[in-house]
């Protein structure tokens, strides 16, 4: 977690430094509209930008409480200036390109820095964690059924017909890089 806050911070910074140096709107003006999404993550990452802004001599203005459609559509109309955004979101929801198995996050980064370059966008660098996915499960049940890896839950799962009592967020269970990636690799049983 520490790491992750890090990790935040110096994104942040570098953020600031930016739009510090490149200035927003008219030349002078120290006004900046920032954006976050309606989750965790999102608040504390929007008020990070935002004190990190005033911080710099902006006023800021923060609009919270975005999905993250109608925070693409405020950033592609001038609305919102600056938010953190995720690079397999912004490709394939905001750019409605097709998941792509096995495309690193450094890849990825790529592919739509320079798509979204199009529509008028520019991706900062990114921070050097990275925000994916992962399946836990109690140690006990992992040391009962011998599970270590994700092929090892998968194998269990299809001997026992998917009758493994799990929970996903509706989000991953819908995304093409998550709950269906899942089950087209590993099979059908994967999770239910």
């Amino acid at each position: 977690m520490r790491k992750l806050i890090i990790a935040t911070i110096t994104l942040m910074l570098i953020a600031g430094l930016l739009i510090t140096a490149a200035g927003c709107g008219e030349e002078g003006e120290k006004e900046v509209t920032v954006g976050n999404k309606n989750f965790t993550e999102q608040y504390v990452v929007g008020q990070m930008l935002k004190q990190i802004l005033e911080d710099r001599g902006y006023e800021v203005e923060l609009v919270s409480d975005l999905s993250s459609m109608t925070l693409r559509t405020a950033m592609e109309a001038g609305d919102i200036d600056i938010c953190a955004e995720y690079t397999g979101t912004g490709w394939m929801t905001h750019l409605g390109e097709a998941y792509v198995a096995g495309t690193d996050n450094n890849e990825i980064y790529e592919m739509v820095k320079d798509a979204d370059e199009e529509n008028g966008l520019i991706w900062l660098d990114p921070i050097w964690n990275n925000n994916t996915y992962a399946l836990a499960c109690w140690p006990e049940f992992a040391e009962e059924n011998d599970v270590e890896t994700l092929s090892d839950l998968a194998e269990l799962y299809n001997e026992m017909d998917g009758q493994i009592v799990m929970f996903v967020d509706f989000e991953f269970s819908t995304r093409p890089d998550g709950l269906p990636a899942l089950e087209e690799h590993y099979g059908s049983y994967c999770v239910k």
